[in-house]
């Protein structure tokens, strides 16, 4: 059985192919040439660098880069050049997802202390959580976190990168200033996205929009039609299968109501907690 990144894609009308090789295809051959440059005039530029061009973000001979609002570890010019000079959008790809949501919210979302208290320091530790994982951010939706894990950005390993990213939060739960541990719900999928451009701010990766089932089902399973309680992921199949291990936790059949069409009509997800991550961490060791 092909994995979910093997499967044809469907025919998009008038997709740009320039945007499928940015966003989902592979980039060693341009950044072995740009490591080479690198190596060659290392000494004259900063060793804090894009993770994608390896432009260093400061340097007396390389115009310094903007960092990237969505991650600060790229580049605000490697997709800036996509968007103002090849507006377009990329063919339907089977791409990572992840939603992070916070538990019980709509019970104290009108606290007046809720601002300070939960939604800063839950978008502040999550989307490091995400950069640290080459993630890219999505939206923000209340207090929700939508990302991706674009494979021409976050690398071949993008699959597992989503997972190490929930499994860093179960092991490492977000907590608000005074220490107390903030309840949230983690969605992992991988399916269908197409990014496209917005053409309304070309400045930043924010000029980018995401739509497709991937990210829409990916946020159904942190939602309050899922039942299910705080600290957990809800994983699918998908994931696990394009990572290529076995899943781990008691496994949910969900159904989503209002299914739009092309999105699954099933999905299997299996809880995953804090006493799941060794287990996880050693398939994933034998499976490397």
């Amino acid at each position: 059985m092909p994995t979910p990144t093997q499967a044809v894609r469907s025919e998009t009308k008038n997709y740009n192919p320039l945007w499928d090789q940015m966003f989902f295809d592979d980039h060693s051959d341009i950044n072995s040439a740009l490591q080479a440059f690198r190596h060659k005039f290392g000494q004259l530029a900063s060793d804090d660098q894009c993770q994608l061009c390896t432009a260093p973000f400061d340097g007396p001979i390389v115009k310094e880069r903007s960092r990237n609002s969505k991650n600060p570890e790229f580049c605000d010019a490697c997709d800036k050049f996509m968007r103002e000079h090849f507006p377009g959008k990329t063919d339907l790809h089977p791409c990572p997802c992840i939603s992070i949501d916070v538990v019980g919210s709509s019970e104290v979302r009108n606290d007046e202390d809720y601002l300070e208290d939960v939604q800063k320091p839950f978008e502040a530790q999550t989307f490091r959580a995400l950069c640290k994982h080459d993630g890219f951010l999505e939206n923000y939706r209340g207090d929700e976190l939508r990302g991706l894990y674009p494979r021409g950005f976050s690398g071949d390993d993008n699959a597992k990168q989503a997972l190490d990213t929930a499994l860093f939060i179960l092991q490492n739960p977000i907590k608000n200033h005074k220490g107390k541990p903030i309840n949230v719900r983690i969605g992992l999928h991988i399916g269908p996205v197409q990014i496209y451009s917005r053409g309304d701010s070309p400045e930043t990766f924010s000029g980018c929009g995401i739509v497709g089932a991937g990210i829409n089902l990916c946020s159904y399973l942190t939602g309050e039609k899922v039942k299910g309680g705080a600290y957990e992921a809800l994983i699918t199949d998908n994931l696990f299968k394009e990572i290529g291990i076995q899943p781990v936790g008691p496994v949910k059949e969900i159904t989503p109501k209002h299914i739009k069409e092309g999105e699954e009509e099933v999905i299997y997800a299996h809880v995953v907690t804090k006493s799941n991550v060794k287990t996880i961490e050693k398939f994933l060791r034998q499976s490397s």
